[in-house]
């Protein structure tokens, strides 16, 4: 192999170094030296300037540089821009800060027309997993409906805390407790409806009687379990034990509580909730402004998580309640006509229920949105966290 012609460096008294692979420094050799692909000692600047300047830079520890972060050294140019290719300039662009303008003379163009700044909004797109839910969706949907309608009642959960010491105010607290906990974590919907669904399931299994004092753990082991089933990234032990519980609950008494409450679901921990009833609902309705009739929907479904009245309702109908309010709802904020006749019967015809109980349904979301500052004062986590503010159209 051929040699590299790059010369030996000095030490700052002029005499040459008898180890070229070590750094030559006046306070003695370093921990780690520099080197190149040839394992010869690599200049840390061009060659037309005192290589006895940069000798601090050469006492660093050096890191190599991965392919995505190579950096220059030649020049004043101390940053790298990492752009990615024109296909991915409408989604997503790496822009430096700036601070960093500073050593460029002059900026790109592409930099100047980023289409993520904050002038313009950011384009929505959905994601791949979306896209194949959305098809087996369309192949399977109505299997899938027939199924979970069918199997409802082996997941119902009316009257959970009849043998119980656990209020149903109590149990509100709980819910409020837990948006709080998988938004900060950034737990999915899904998540949040199926720890609902697992906490009072295993309430309802329960034969003994469930003091106050147990409330706090059964909550923490829902949300655990049904992280674990639902989020592609879920909660870590070491996570719900420090930052969940701030360690006041052992890791022994949640894996303990785990075990229980598995033997209580007969280890079924999937169940039909109302998070899924709505999205099938809502891609089935024939109304414009789905996506914000389904957020909609999805927000009043987790306010109206908090009343213990509708654990005695099966989730489909819950489902349809929410989402004759939000159509009722979006019909005040884009000021034109969603529900009609037609509307109703088609939903009553979509759920399979009669036009009597999706309006009892209804009107009880309505009366439970509404006054939910004065049925539960204090709960202000799921206001607070929600990025619209959707209760101030309520009473427009």
């Amino acid at each position: 192999m051929k040699r590299s012609s790059v010369p030996r460096q000095k030490s700052i008294n002029g005499l040459a170094s008898k180890h070229p692979g070590k750094p030559i420094t006046s306070q003695g050799p370093a921990k780690e030296s520099v080197r190149d692909s040839s394992g010869r000692l690599k200049a840390t600047r061009s060659s037309k300037e005192n290589v006895n300047v940069n000798i601090r830079a050469v006492q660093k520890p050096f890191c190599k540089p991965t392919k995505a972060s190579q950096l220059r050294s030649n020049g004043n140019v101390k940053k790298q821009f990492l752009l990615r290719d024109k296909k991915s300039l409408n989604s997503s662009r790496i822009i430096s800060n700036k601070n960093s303008q500073s050593f460029h003379s002059s900026p790109s163009k592409e930099l100047k027309s980023n289409p993520l700044s904050k002038n313009e909004p950011a384009c929505t797109t959905i994601t791949d997993i979306e896209q194949q839910t959305l098809n087996i969706f369309q192949e399977y949907g109505e299997e899938i409906e027939q199924y979970q309608r069918s199997s409802e009642g082996n997941y119902a959960t009316e009257e959970c805390l009849k043998i119980h010491d656990i209020t149903p105010a109590l149990r509100a607290k709980m819910v409020d407790w837990m948006i709080e906990v998988l938004t900060s974590f950034k737990c999915s919907d899904r998540t949040f409806f199926l720890a609902i669904k697992t906490m009072d399931r295993h309430l309802k299994a329960a034969t003994e009687k469930k003091p106050v004092s147990e409330l706090h753990l059964i909550g923490v082991t829902a949300m655990f379990l049904a992280s674990k089933y639902e989020d592609v990234y879920p909660l870590r032990m070491s996570t719900v034990h420090e930052k969940v519980a701030h360690k006041k609950l052992s890791i022994k008494a949640i894996v303990g509580c785990e075990c229980e409450v598995l033997k209580s679901l007969g280890y079924l921990v999937q169940a039909p909730t109302v998070y899924e009833f709505v999205k099938k609902y809502g891609s089935q309705g024939a109304w414009a402004n789905k996506e914000l009739v389904g957020s909609m929907a999805v927000y009043l479904a987790k306010m109206c998580c908090h009343d213990y009245w509708f654990c005695s309702i099966n989730s489909s109908l819950f489902a349809v309640g929410v989402l004759y309010i939000s159509l009722k709802i979006c019909e005040q904020l884009r000021k034109m006509a969603l529900i009609s006749k037609q509307t109703i019967q088609h939903m009553a015809k979509m759920s399979g229920y009669s036009e009597d109980e999706v309006m009892g349904c209804a009107q009880k979301v309505l009366k439970v949105s509404q006054n939910f500052d004065k049925l539960f004062p204090g709960l202000t986590n799921l206001r607070r966290l929600n990025l619209v503010d959707f209760p101030n159209y309520l009473h427009k």
